[in-house]
């Protein structure tokens, strides 16, 4: 039998010991007690614990006994038995000692590291801080009654170490209740008197059972009726003599509970006259996939109309079934309900509603009628408040005197009615009238206000998913289809949140849309987003409060959608914070560069982020020529300096927009496609802004690159040559670095000019442009532009392709290549240098395979990752980004072969992934999104050296008016997404701003 893991903290000011070392910090913790059931329902007994303290002295001897901080995570070995992962920059403590006094307290002697971690444990404990100490520890238990709890005691310990938990609020080790050694001893004997509680259905005597033989109870049967009950845990230890039993489901399809099954299977047989519904396992394998409600699985029989009941009773219970599958079991249920005749008007009203609302949607009085008139909704709410307060409500209870119980219970009751008042009060207007009646319905019996609160939470959390999708589908967002796979949610926890469905249903819907437009959802990219897009959620529930986003679920259940005043609705509902939380989420959880870059969230007017130097003072040595730690005793002792900047960037606004005409509006929604062009839209202009997130991230990345030691040209006069390709370009040129020898026309990558803001200490904007670039004709500055998509020339006089280093001039500027004085455009500019070529182009006298000739770019990647990481650089990459044309040359090299593959590099096969293989520890990376390079350059960097800082995460406004180019309004209505953030390479630079060590390195692809 595996072991089990075991970890209870205590909460103390651990005693600060005599330190044999000023720079050693060592202190004493209390870590658990023998002999008391503590707040985690464990008992140690005295000889367990001191027998296992005994054994694990031999891991501090060794010095090997290493606390971590957090606890390391575990998992299960291909042994079966659990290991942990622990992971050396989590190490806060070295236990030196470790000691069990009469009293059965453990207490623990450890020296705090001097690591990063450990530095913030010194700082707590000399702030006086009390800190957690839990003993993480494998072992066996048996479980126990003991006073009406049941309690699990150890019987084996095997102690690895202690680690410091940062969380006060986890529970621990608090001690409940105070054992003897002699009832201890008893414990283990069986001594303690076990009470069977009486049948829940007949009252009849019930006896414990303990089929495996091991010491524990396992359930409690009942002669009379012949049922089988399973004791569960209580919600408090101070809660004695009342267990809650739950009677052994009868279909096989219901996972676990094996002894008892088991245990009821063997029970003699009775003859029956009516219905059962157990089946052999000779019957059911004659039942075809198609007799069961899951058919994949072969779950949940519905062959026959008793099993058809049986099914609908069984099938929010049966384990291993995903939520997709339970939804498509229930359609499979009521559809043979239907065909068997079967009665279902005593079923779950509003589930069977919720299944056949696919096809016809209830409307709002329907589901407030079901919820008044469902027994099972009172249950539900009354279920979801117990499991929500029970906790509380049981220590609330314990805590009070006997005496004064009556007293208290009415005083809770009244206080309860005033909150509920209040409460209703506040929600007067806000939600509609018949969720109050439900509301005041169902807290009538509430016994103190914590409860009634809960309660009311839960009704509207449950209404709200119920009613938000009717709301949402009146503006096109429609819920009811989900995203591929199972995409990934941020989930928040801890209060209840009404709003949650809202914002469900909303990505639901945006999903759906994507899906239709053919835009492929990557699962992986949403998990590695997801703790950004946490944090952005965190900061916008912080902000607005949670009052603000539950008032806001009320607001989204009450609202009617007016169609003849479809801006103003619209308006309404984009400004609630409920679809702005969607819309946020919508906007981030895709962006596929974020995988790359170091992300947070800041306030204020700036964000700076700290730069490190280290200037080593070592003597050098005279007959080596090398840095030496020998100095003589009358000699000074070099110093070396620890140099600390903060580089300040200043963020900037980003948006977008896009508008419709009321006359497209009207007609897509009233058209045969009933295409709601607004939900659409609001979906497309959050699809453009990641897009261009992507394309800004990227873009710094080359740029960050491209500036390191660039060459500036000075008044190189350009070769012209003239262009006929039905484009407006006239002539062009390309850039030969100033006739530099090793320059290759058409291939010589020019820095992109840069505009810098920097804030100044009197709190100016600094505004400074590096690497310039100017273009003359005849001693006429020219406008730069772009080129567009189809080659032309827009913005400007000429365009510049900074990847090729060519130029692009359109007619009419003077210049003139043929006169016996030509006349040529003059251009300064500074070219970049740090990058390394590689032609894709196979040479001519190569009289090998393709495959083989490809094997030289990988070559040239472990090249350039000795280069990054050896002096004076020592940035050594470990990511490469490229497109998916460049990733080809890599995937077909025949380095990749078994017979000739070293052990320095692998390709993944992951097609859902974005990295697709590593070499010499450079994961490679291929790209869906724009990517300034285009087929021309391989970055190599290293993970988070670019940093993406949010200040307001990204909102869509409107609809607002639309005026022409006079200033006149027009039928059109405007949307507008925003976000203020910044976008950065923080890099180490001199006095006059030269980047010293730079992280970032190019391979330049040339045809």
């Amino acid at each position: 039998m595996p072991s089990q893991l075991f970890t209870d903290m205590l909460v103390a000011q651990p005693t600060v010991l005599d330190s044999s070392s000023k720079d050693k910090l060592r202190v004493r913790f209390k870590a658990t007690q023998a002999n008391v059931i503590n707040s985690n329902r464990r008992l140690y007994p005295y000889a367990v614990l001191n027998d296992a303290i005994q054994r694990s002295d031999d891991r501090i001897k060794q010095n090997r006994m290493i606390g971590e901080s957090p606890h390391p995570k575990h998992f299960i070995g291909k042994d079966g038995q659990i290991v942990f992962d622990t992971r050396l920059e989590n190490s806060v403590i070295k236990i030196f000692n470790q000691v069990i006094d009469d009293s059965g307290n453990v207490y623990v002697d450890a020296e705090v590291l001097d690591t990063a971690k450990g530095r913030d444990l010194k700082a707590l404990i000399d702030a006086g801080v009390p800190v957690g100490i839990s003993m993480r520890a494998l072992g066996d238990s048996v479980r126990k009654q003991i006073n009406g709890v049941m309690v699990d005691v150890a019987t084996r310990l095997d102690i690895h170490s202690y680690d410091v938990v940062m969380n006060p609020a986890t529970p621990g080790c608090e001690v409940v209740q105070v054992l003897t050694d002699s009832q201890v001893a008893e414990v283990l004997n069986d001594g303690v008197q076990i009470t069977a509680p009486a049948c829940p259905d007949c009252n009849g005597e019930m006896t414990a059972q303990d089929p495996d033989g091991d010491g524990d109870l396992d359930f409690y049967f009942c002669p009379s009726c012949k049922e089988v009950y399973i004791p569960e845990e209580s919600k408090s230890i101070v809660q004695q003599a009342t267990q809650s039993l739950r009677k052994l489901p009868n279909d096989p399809d219901w996972d676990g509970y094996s002894l008892a099954r088991q245990f009821k299977m063997n029970l003699p047989k009775e003859p029956e006259e009516g219905f059962t519904d157990s089946l052999s396992a000779a019957q059911r394998k004659k039942l075809k996939d198609s007799d069961f409600a899951v058919p994949g699985k072969r779950k949940l029989p519905i062959h026959d109309k008793e099993h058809v009941k049986l099914a609908w009773d069984m099938v929010d219970r049966t384990k291993g079934l995903t939520e997709e599958e339970r939804k498509e079991a229930r359609k499979r249920i009521l559809s043979a309900a239907k065909q068997m005749g079967v009665d279902t008007s005593d079923w779950n009203k509003s589930m069977t509603d919720q299944v056949e609302g696919e096809d016809e949607h209830m409307d709002i009085q329907a589901i407030l009628q079901a919820m008044k008139d469902s027994k099972e909704f009172k249950e539900l709410v009354q279920a979801e408040a117990q499991a929500v307060a029970k906790p509380a409500l049981d220590a609330f209870e314990a805590q009070r005197q006997a005496e004064e119980e009556a007293k208290a219970k009415e005083q809770a009751k009244a206080e309860a009615k005033a909150f509920v008042d209040e409460k209703l009060a506040s929600l007067k207007g806000k939600v509609v009238d018949e969720v109050l009646d439900v509301i005041a319905d169902s807290v009538k019996d509430a016994e103190n206000k914590e409860a009634a609160g809960v309660i009311i939470d839960s009704v509207l959390n449950i209404y709200s998913k119920a009613a938000s999708k009717l709301k949402l589908d009146s503006i096109g967002f429609d819920g009811t289809k989900t995203g591929e796979g199972g995409q990934v949610r941020v989930e928040v926890t801890h209060e209840p949140k009404p709003w949650e469905g809202t914002v469900k249903a909303l990505l639901d819907s945006f999903d759906r849309l994507a899906q239709e437009q053919g835009h492929h959802i990557d699962l992986s990219i949403r998990k590695v987003n997801q703790p950004l897009i946490q944090k952005m959620i965190d900061h916008m529930e912080k902000k607005l409060g949670y009052e603000a986003f539950k008032d806001s679920a009320a607001f989204m259940d009450s609202a009617v959608v007016n169609t003849d005043s479809v801006s103003v609705t619209t308006q309404q509902l984009l400004n609630q914070p409920t679809i702005q939380q969607a819309l946020l989420i919508q906007a981030f959880q895709d962006v596929e560069s974020l995988q790359f870059v170091a992300t947070e969230t800041f306030e204020g007017s700036e964000v700076r982020w700290p730069v490190e130097t280290f200037s080593s003072a070592a003597t050098i040595d005279p007959t080596t020529g090398s840095p030496d730690l020998l100095v003589g005793e009358s000699q000074g002792i070099p110093e070396s300096v620890i140099n600390l900047s903060w580089l300040t960037f200043t963020p900037q606004w980003r948006r977008n927009a896009i508008s419709l005409t009321t006359d497209v509006i009207r007609t897509l929604q009233s058209g045969p496609a009933k295409y709601d062009a607004i939900s659409r839209a609001i979906y497309h202009i959050g699809f453009d802004k990641r897009r261009k997130i992507d394309n800004a991230i990227y873009l710094e990345m080359i740029m960050a690159a491209d500036e390191y030691q660039p060459k500036v040209v000075t008044n190189e006069q350009l070769s012209a040559q003239a262009v006929s390709n039905g484009t407006n370009v006239a002539y062009k040129a390309s850039a030969t670095v100033g006739g530099t020898a090793v320059a290759t026309a058409g291939s010589n990558p020019i820095v992109r000019p840069r505009t810098k803001k920097q804030e100044l200490p009197n709190g100016q904007v600094q505004t400074t442009v590096i690497n310039p670039l100017t273009v003359t004709v005849g001693g006429t500055t020219l406008q730069q532009g772009y080129l567009d998509a189809n080659g032309n020339v827009q913005g400007g006089q000429f365009a510049v392709d900074y990847e090729n280093g060519i130029f692009y001039f359109i007619g009419g500027l003077g210049i003139n290549p043929n006169a016996t004085t030509p006349v040529l455009p003059i251009a300064s500019y500074s070219a970049v240098t740090n990058y390394d070529r590689w032609s894709s182009s196979i040479p001519n006298n190569w009289n090998g395979r393709p495959e083989d000739y490809y094997n030289s770019l990988l070559q040239l990647i472990t090249k350039e990752v000795a280069l990054m990481a050896s002096a004076p650089r020592f940035q050594r990459p470990n990511l490469g980004i490229m497109s998916y044309n460049v990733a080809a040359f890599i995937e077909n090299a025949s380095m990749w072969y078994k017979l000739n593959n070293p052990d320095i590099g692998k390709l993944s096969g992951l097609a859902e992934s974005t990295f697709f293989g590593q070499r010499s520890g450079v994961d490679l990376a291929r790209i869906n999104a724009p990517w300034p390079a285009g087929d021309g350059r391989i970055l190599l960097t290293q993970k988070g050296a670019t940093r993406y800082a949010i200040e307001t995460g990204y909102q869509i406004e409107g609809p607002y008016p639309k005026y022409d180019a006079n200033g006149q309004i027009i039928d059109a209505k405007l949307y507008y997404g925003r976000e203020n953030s910044c976008i950065a390479t923080p890099q180490v630079t001199d006095a006059n701003g030269n980047i010293l060590n730079p992280k970032l390195r190019s391979i330049k692809i040339t045809a």
